[in-house]
């Protein structure tokens, strides 16, 4: 297998693997404040895969992207 370089030269390669170069925000950017102070979501503590210390009824699931969202619950329950 070879890759063509925008200089037209060839690079030959054993393995090639693609990258969407997808950027993940976390919890989309969103200032999320408790009791008017912000969280700093870098000093909670996950619980459990979804929950977070500190931030009373908010849950976050993660899991493969562009899929559905049921496939993702259910790979994670197993």
């Amino acid at each position: 297998m070879a890759v063509q370089l925008r200089s037209g030269n060839e690079l030959r390669a054993d393995i090639i693997i693609p990258s969407t170069g997808f950027d993940l925000c976390v919890l989309g950017d969103i200032n999320f404040k408790v009791d008017g102070q912000s969280v700093d979501f870098s000093r909670t503590v996950g619980y459990r895969g979804f929950m977070l210390t500190g931030v009373p009824n908010l849950t976050r699931m993660f899991g493969y992207f562009r899929t559905s969202w049921i496939l993702t619950i259910s790979i994670r329950g197993i």
